[in-house]
């Protein structure tokens, strides 16, 4: 047994850090692989043209479900379309609605109408239908179905009776007032009208001009418009609003600084969240820049059970969606810490820093940011390449003519990390995959860079007389 053994332990010893496969997983302070908007990771003129935005306003990115990567240019009073995520920099638009070409960019160009925009905020597509909150119109535009060609006229409004007239004064339950953020869920329409301090709910998507909605929140009935104390059931300068595919609402609640969740879609008027993010109560409104903080919040997203928020000219990562108030997040992207919050980390323009970072999206393992002050849009590969397995060089004993292997997995970066459907694995011989245990929690929550594993074998029926990690 004292041969085997030791010819044993010599054989593991060859193979200390074997590399092995990609992981999909975010880290701290990672850099983005492409730049949409720009020729390079240093540069950040803003412009009109087709493979530009202004510095003014980039304020969404959403992808459909067609593939489709979809931009409010609030600045070019625009939407542009890419038929599919970039892979490459600086790669020009295939499409732009709001405008008769690529290089307009006039607040509601040629007059008022189906096919204009004034500083367009949110976008949103089914991949069948494409909404889009015109802001300073004061109005939701419908398309029924996804455009093909620029300038195309939207088939419905919603906020307004009809495409040339505009009436942000009246409270009730048709009109908007600067409508910042959407989303459709099991075919509602969610509409956050900012300067009314509301949420306005359709039960169904409008069909026809001027529909009027079937549910208020933030207010108690729809004739009241004004802003709120702060509590679980109102808003100040409401902004980006999601459900997730569980029927959680999400709305960013900019002006008391923090992100309100309904842990089931609302049923009724006023109703009020059930979860604060960014502060401990529902009754604080704290600015500091900390890892349980979020500031004055434009936009987040939802994926894979994670919260992203852009704050602080950062992406804060939350590794699960929280379920009590006051969480802190895990990851930062952006900035070396939470308490940072300088443009573009103090420095210059470059791969990893954000100057006023807006919409968020994750498609595919890519997760997409707007990055308004630098004119730009950054994709991140939600891949850590190489990651290596160390094996430790002597088995222990365990009893009854088993022995113990202990050995670690490391990504790479000496840093925190947020993996995604990640299952790391130790594979023997080929076969018989056994899962990484790691001694600083779930391998699917945030970790330190080592992931320490165990695996208990029998030394006699190894083929060959070797014991191989992958």
């Amino acid at each position: 047994m004292a041969k085997r053994f030791f010819v044993l332990s010599l054989l593991i010893s060859l193979y200390l850090s074997i590399p092995v496969s990609s992981v999909l997983g975010y880290y701290t302070n990672m850099s983005a692989d492409v730049v949409i908007g720009q020729p390079d990771f240093t540069s950040n003129t803003g412009g009109t043209s087709q493979s530009q935005f202004t510095t003014v306003n980039i304020r969404q990115v959403v992808v459909d479900p067609m593939g489709r990567m979809i931009v409010a240019d609030q600045g070019n009073n625009r939407i542009l379309v890419w038929n599919s995520v970039p892979t490459t920099n600086g790669k020009p638009a295939d499409l732009v609605l709001g405008q008769p070409d690529f290089n307009s960019g006039t607040a509601n160009n040629g007059g008022l109408s189906a096919r204009t925009m004034n500083v367009p905020a949110s976008v949103y597509s089914d991949g069948n239908r494409l909404f889009v909150a015109d802001d300073s119109n004061d109005r939701v535009l419908i398309w029924n179905t996804f455009p093909t060609s620029n300038g195309q006229a939207a088939d419905v409004v919603v906020g307004e009776s009809n495409f040339t007239s505009t009436d942000a004064g009246t409270c009730n339950s048709s009109n908007l007032a600067r409508p910042n953020g959407l989303w459709v869920y099991q075919n509602k329409l969610v509409v956050s009208d900012r300067s009314q301090d509301r949420i306005l709910i359709w039960n169904s998507i409008p069909t026809a001009n001027g529909v009027p909605a079937d549910l208020v929140l933030g207010q108690t009935g729809f004739t009241t418009c004004s802003a709120q104390t702060i509590s679980a059931s109102t808003f100040i300068d409401n902004r980006g609003v999601l459900v997730d595919q569980n029927g959680k609402l999400y709305v960013a609640d900019r002006g008391n600084r923090r992100i309100l969740i309904w842990n089931t879609f609302p049923t009724s008027n006023g109703q009020a969240a059930d979860v604060v993010v960014g502060q401990g109560d529902f009754t604080t409104s704290a600015t500091n820049a900390n890892a349980d903080r979020i500031g004055q919040v434009l936009r987040f997203y939802v994926s894979n059970n994670r919260l992203f928020v852009s704050a602080f000219n950062s992406v804060r990562i939350f590794n699960s969606i929280p379920t009590s108030n006051g969480a802190s997040a895990d990851i930062v992207l952006g900035q070396t810490n939470f308490t940072d919050s300088s443009a573009n980390s103090g420095g210059s323009t470059s791969a990893s820093g954000f100057n006023v970072p807006a919409g968020i999206f994750e498609y595919n393992n890519k997760l997409l940011v707007t990055d308004e002050g630098n004119a730009r849009i950054l994709i991140f590969t939600n891949i850590i390449s190489n990651p290596a397995i160390g094996l430790y060089p002597f088995p222990e004993a365990v009893g009854n003519g088993r022995l113990r292997m202990r050995g670690n997995v490391r990504l790479g970066q000496w840093d925190r990390y947020s993996l995604t459907r990640s299952k790391l694995t130790v594979s023997i011989n080929g076969g018989g995959e056994g899962m990484v245990d790691s001694l600083y929690g779930n391998r699917e929550d945030t970790h330190d860079n080592l992931y320490e594993f165990f695996h208990e074998f029998d030394p006699s029926p190894i083929p060959g007389g070797t014991e191989g990690y992958t």
